[in-house]
């Protein structure tokens, strides 16, 4: 088993660098932070020309550059892994290999942050701006860090993971919201219902559909 795992993973990395030669031929010959910095920004035509590579490698499937994304769309979740991990191993930063699976401004990197919570802090300031243009009774919430969860992919200990980064306030709110949510539906069972006027704004909030799944 471990044996498996770890010829996956020389599959996986000769694969990524395949996908960073053909995202740029010189990649290999520059410095480890002009390396890094090439991975923070890579263009959507490089990534493109990476994704067909790692499709091609790990899947078997060949495309070009222009249909990449959409085959990679429309893989089955089970799919992604090694795909995922490849990825990784051609966008993330830092001795983890850490990719943010966030929203980040447009030609705005991670590397524009010096913490985490210099980006959640930002993030905070565009979430408040953005509610306060679309809801006229919003009210306005004092900043505390982490107050939702950040998706990411790292590499520990030559694994790929998926991880949360939370603050102990944001974590306890989960929990507390997650608790809640299970009384609720023990008190009120329900479900959830899709319809035409699913997402739409209306006055204070958006109209979502639900109904007593009996």
């Amino acid at each position: 088993m471990e044996n498996n795992i770890l010829m996956e993973g020389k599959r996986i990395q000769s694969a990524a660098r395949k996908a960073l030669i053909a995202a740029n031929s010189s990649y290999y010959s520059w410095s480890a932070d002009r390396q890094e910095l090439f991975r923070a920004t890579m263009g959507p035509d490089s990534r493109n020309r990476v994704d067909s590579v790692l499709l091609k490698e790990l899947m078997g499937i060949s495309c070009t550059a222009l249909n990449a994304g959409d085959i990679w769309n429309d893989l089955a979740i089970a799919q992604l892994n090694p795909l995922n991990w490849a990825k990784l191993l051609t966008q993330g930063i830092g001795q983890d290999m850490i990719y943010l699976n966030e929203s980040i401004a447009e030609n705005t990197s991670l590397l524009d942050y010096d913490t985490l919570y210099a980006y959640d802090y930002q993030d905070y300031l565009f979430q408040e701006k953005v509610n306060a243009e679309e809801f006229s009774a919003y009210q306005k919430r004092d900043y505390f860090a982490f107050r939702f969860q950040l998706w990411v992919r790292l590499i520990i200990k030559d694994q790929f993971y998926y991880a949360n980064f939370y603050s102990l306030a944001g974590y306890l709110t989960c929990m507390l919201e997650d608790k809640g949510s299970d009384l609720i539906q023990t008190l009120i069972p329900h479900e959830y219902v899709d319809g035409k006027d699913q997402g739409k704004t209306v006055k204070g909030g958006l109209s979502m559909g639900y109904r007593n799944p009996s």
